[in-house]
């Protein structure tokens, strides 16, 4: 092939962005506001958030029904916050003793 020769480079892979976000970045933020309120706020009765809750959080507010999966590349990707995961703690831990 005579591109090659002349022209190595224009041969080299050249990667692809991907599709452009269908949503806009205002939904997006109205939704980091939500999330930043807490899972009580909400309407659950503790402040757990998961993958799971945050697409009820979003069918409920947008409208949209979106995969769990799908959802948690949303929070990494377009926020970009990371995976927390709960600390464990002892259930009768005693706080005064291990302060002494």
């Amino acid at each position: 092939m005579k591109l090659d020769r002349q022209s190595p480079e224009a041969l080299a892979a050249k990667p692809h962005p991907g599709p452009k976000p269908r949503r806009s970045d205002e939904p997006v933020k109205r939704l980091e506001g939500l999330l930043l309120e807490g899972a009580k706020a909400q309407g659950w009765h503790n402040d757990f958030g998961s993958a799971q809750r945050v697409a009820e959080m979003i069918r409920r507010h947008f409208g949209v029904a979106y995969h769990v999966e799908h959802v948690r590349t949303i929070i990494r990707q377009r926020l970009p916050w990371s995976r927390q995961q709960p600390q464990k703690r002892a259930k009768r831990r005693n706080a005064a003793t291990i302060a002494h």
